[in-house]
């Protein structure tokens, strides 16, 4: 069991070898460097970030830290609560490490003849190469690089949302509203993992990048799916293009969920869309949900958060941890299955 960062760190290493007679030789030394980078690297990430002016040496350790490279180059801004002070000690709650991020564009090809020519005899690859190079590389059947496979994700929302759009990406474009930027950039390093090309559209994105990944979104064939953040669905956005939307988290207030759905299902709209609301049984969230719909439309009008309605607040103030069983304990129960395993 390992984490995206670090599956991503091993496909890009392997990727950038692949012209190489062995390109994981030297994998695992590489993977001890990361983990030791990863364990102690807190302090150092915050040392870097806080004295480096240049853009290459953050983008650098914002990468190391585990955020999707879709969400780096300028905006959405990330703010990464500090746990350590510049000399080891620990610093105040009210700090925040800031940086901003976006979804990068593609780069032209630098490479010179020579190199775009290269084999898989060349002693120097280059470590740059197009995808069309890396999935024309012939290995043989028992090969291990064709042999690792992801089974799996650590959350049951992560894993099914994956299988739904590993089963509808290609015919049909989909829209995720979440709620909080970690959970887009949980969901954001799985797709950059699989290759789906997506945007995050944050809250924090300028008027006129906004509005350039809309246009982007609802033109550009190769653009499959958009993360939203839910708050930011406004009127006015017209996103027909997605027949699919998947509510990560369930939406309590009816008026802005029925907004958030009205951004695909509009007047253009030439497709049957289907709507999820992803809600873990038995848990808090599906029982707050409950009560938000037998709500009557006055009582969401008298709470100004959903905290303030006192049915939800029992709830809150009555939840339990749930019980983990000896059963899922084991290695493979710790983590929900995709539906069809993901070749790395």
């Amino acid at each position: 069991m390992t984490g995206v960062s670090q599956l991503q760190d091993a496909q890009n290493y392997v990727n950038e070898r692949a012209g190489a007679h062995d390109p994981g030789e030297g994998l695992a030394g590489a993977g001890v460097r990361a983990l030791a980078a990863a364990r102690h690297g807190t302090v150092e990430e915050e040392r870097v970030v806080k004295s480096s002016r240049k853009k290459k040496a953050v983008k650098t350790v914002l990468m190391k830290s585990g955020v999707p490279t879709s969400s780096l180059e300028g905006e959405p801004t990330l703010k990464r609560r500090s746990s350590f002070g510049a000399k080891g000690g620990k610093s105040s709650p009210k700090k925040l490490l800031t940086q901003a991020f976006k979804v990068t564009k593609p780069q032209k090809s630098t490479s010179t003849p020579a190199e775009a020519s290269s084999g898989p005899g060349t002693s120097q690859p280059s470590k740059k190469r197009r995808r069309s190079e890396l999935e024309a590389m012939d290995f043989s059947p028992d090969s291990p690089y064709l042999q690792g496979r992801i089974i799996g994700t650590a959350s049951a929302k992560l894993s099914y949302l994956i299988s739904q759009i590993l089963k509808y990406y290609k015919d049909e474009k989909i829209l995720v509203f979440y709620d909080g930027d970690n959970v887009a950039y949980y969901i954001a390093q799985m797709l950059e993992l699989l290759h789906i090309k997506h945007e995050i559209y944050a809250k924090s994105l300028s008027a006129a990048l906004k509005a350039e990944y809309v246009v982007r979104f609802d033109q550009e064939p190769q653009d499959r799916v958009l993360l939203m953040d839910v708050k930011q669905a406004a009127f006015g956005l017209n996103l027909s293009s997605a027949s699919r939307i998947y509510f990560v988290n369930p939406v309590c207030r009816p008026d802005i969920e029925a907004q958030a759905i009205k951004r695909a299902h509009r007047i253009g709209q030439t497709r049957k869309v289907c709507v999820e609301t992803l809600v873990l049984r038995g848990t808090i969230e599906g029982k707050m949900l409950e009560r938000a719909r037998r709500m009557t439309r006055s009582e969401h009008m008298d709470a100004k958060v959903l905290e303030d309605d006192g049915g939800v607040r029992e709830i809150i103030q009555s939840a339990r941890m749930l019980p983990v069983f000896l059963e899922e304990q084991d290695g493979y129960r710790q983590m929900a299955a995709l539906e069809e395993p993901q070749q790395l």
